[in-house]
């Protein structure tokens, strides 16, 4: 092979180096400059980076926005379980912190976002593309990883002007989960009232779940878990 050949090939590879290098510094760069983004958002961001940084390992992670944060999984499943979610996260959110979902090295990972995005005006559409991507980065850096997509939840009262979009982007989902083969989990009519809303006593504000709630949740998770 010539020189000036060699150099090329060089060249290129370089080029491609840098460009993944600048991808990485550049998700990072939005999950902590993004303005739509909280400080206490950034800030248990950071905290997850520097667990991941320091070698933290874990069989099974829940991963999503403030249904999943504020569950307290290790205990509701009785064994480790590393909560990765975040209040107000919309799937981009997500796909800036994936790399530290699989700096993890999961046997399984649970995710639940795509509610903040409809609130913000998304198409149920562009979730899906959204999810396309996040799915995409999460099975190349966890190629032997079951990923579990789960239902967007049920709501209710002065939340059910989203119902519409959470069916049709639950719909798209569900399609594009067995497309993927990732595992599809629709905890929806376990925790559903006969409307198809949010049974009332499983929230208090027509979104968030009430610990009877998450004990049903819990159930239907229960079964995918690893050995």
């Amino acid at each position: 092979m010539g020189s000036s050949k060699k150099l090329f090939i060089s060249l290129v590879l370089n080029v491609v180096l840098l460009g993944l290098l600048f991808a990485v510094s550049a998700r990072r760069i939005y999950a902590r400059l993004n303005p739509t983004r909280l400080p206490i958002q950034v800030m248990r961001a950071d905290h997850f980076h520097e667990l991941a940084a320091s070698g933290e390992r874990a069989d099974v992670v829940m991963f999503g926005d403030s249904t999943t944060e504020f569950a307290n999984w290790s205990e509701l499943l009785g064994r480790p379980i590393a909560n990765r979610g975040i209040a107000g996260e919309t799937v981009e959110d997500l796909r800036a912190r994936v790399e530290d979902v699989v700096a993890l090295r999961p046997k399984v990972v649970f995710i639940l976002a795509g509610n903040n995005d409809l609130l913000r005006g998304v198409s149920p559409k562009e979730v899906l593309a959204r999810y396309s991507a996040l799915l995409t980065e999460l099975k190349s850096g966890l190629p032997e990883t079951r990923i579990v997509v789960q239902a967007l939840l049920p709501v209710r009262d002065r939340m059910a002007r989203f119902a519409g979009g959470i069916a049709e982007l639950n719909a798209l989902l569900a399609r594009y989960s067995k497309d993927v083969g990732a595992t599809w989990l629709d905890v929806g009519p376990r925790l559903a009232d006969q409307s198809g809303f949010l049974a009332e006593q499983n929230t208090r504000d027509g979104a968030h779940l009430t610990g009877v709630a998450y004990r049903i949740w819990a159930d239907a998770v229960r079964p995918l878990l690893p050995p």
